[in-house]
């Protein structure tokens, strides 16, 4: 494994002479296939499988056991090489493009089993593979996977960010997810930083979870406080107990929930949901859950 500095901006171009450029064709990719901004295509080859997504979650391969969960923008595409190209050749091309951009890289043979399928497109054994990590839009970071079976490579990127909330978080959401599986993950109730006081943006969450228990009055709920595992596992046990309480506490005296229908129970930092690298991954991490009893 090599690691190498990242940089700002992703730039990656493959080296041709103007006559491979010129002849280079998209005349044979699939209908609304396009190559990625950051990552040009092997020349002479042409997209047969494709896809592009606003928001997915992605298990890239990052070591030679190691897969890393990351989440953003999507896309993929399966290329078809032109003849008497070999995967070490195109390989050699992208590690070359990649060390030229100063990307942090992760280079393999067989993916790790846990994350050698891709969404939205058919798998298939790879030869080698190659990821590189760099600096993407709005400061956040881009994740690139190369990968190799002859006659064809795979291009798959994913510019790591939020996803955009488009279902409202409303006692009727609330309802349909526990009825599914029995809790639901609630963000959007906020903490003042290092302690249990919620603040006033918070205030429309909670009034849907009062609407919720009022709609469902044989209900009984456990309130979960989470954390990221920034600071001691004791100190993020504590505080998670401390903020399931303040949920809890806050129901009780503004929505007049009766007190014996609501358990707490914080768990720190022990049940991370998204990887505590990252910063998109702590945000995910510090939530309240609601379980049914």
């Amino acid at each position: 494994m090599t690691k190498k500095t990242m940089v700002q901006i992703l730039v990656l171009g493959l080296a041709m002479s103007p006559a491979a450029a010129a002849a280079e064709s998209h005349e044979n990719d699939v209908e609304g296939s396009k190559d990625h901004p950051a990552v040009k295509r092997y020349p002479g080859s042409f997209i047969y499988e494709f896809v592009e997504r606003e928001f997915e979650a992605v298990d890239l391969p990052a070591g030679l056991s190691m897969c890393e969960h990351v989440e953003g923008k999507y896309f993929a595409a399966w290329y078809q090489l032109p003849e008497k190209v070999s995967c070490t050749q195109v390989m050699r091309n992208y590690d070359n493009a990649f060390k030229a951009s100063k990307l942090t890289t992760y280079t393999g043979k067989a993916a790790p089993e846990a994350c050698k399928d891709l969404p939205g497109l058919n798998g298939a054994a790879l030869e080698s593979w190659e990821t590189a990590v760099g600096k993407g839009p709005k400061g956040g970071k881009t994740w690139i996977h190369i990968g190799c079976s002859l006659p064809w490579v795979l291009t798959a990127v994913v510019d790591v960010g939020e996803m955009e909330q488009k279902v409202e978080i409303d006692a009727d959401y609330l309802a349909g997810e526990i009825e599914k599986s029995g809790h639901v993950a609630v963000y959007g109730i906020n903490f003042a930083t290092g302690k249990a006081d919620i603040t006033a943006d918070s205030a429309k969450v909670l009034e849907e979870i009062g609407s919720l228990l009022a709609r469902k009055p044989d209900w009984r709920l456990r309130i979960e406080g989470h954390t990221d595992n920034v600071g001691s596992a004791k100190a993020n046990q504590e505080l998670s107990n401390k903020r399931a309480q303040a949920v809890k506490a806050w129901l009780v005296s503004k929505r007049g929930v009766k007190a014996d229908r609501l358990d707490t129970q914080g768990f720190g930092d022990a049940k991370p949901v998204a990887d505590n690298k990252t910063e998109e991954g702590r945000a995910k991490n510090r939530r309240v859950e609601l379980v049914k009893l």
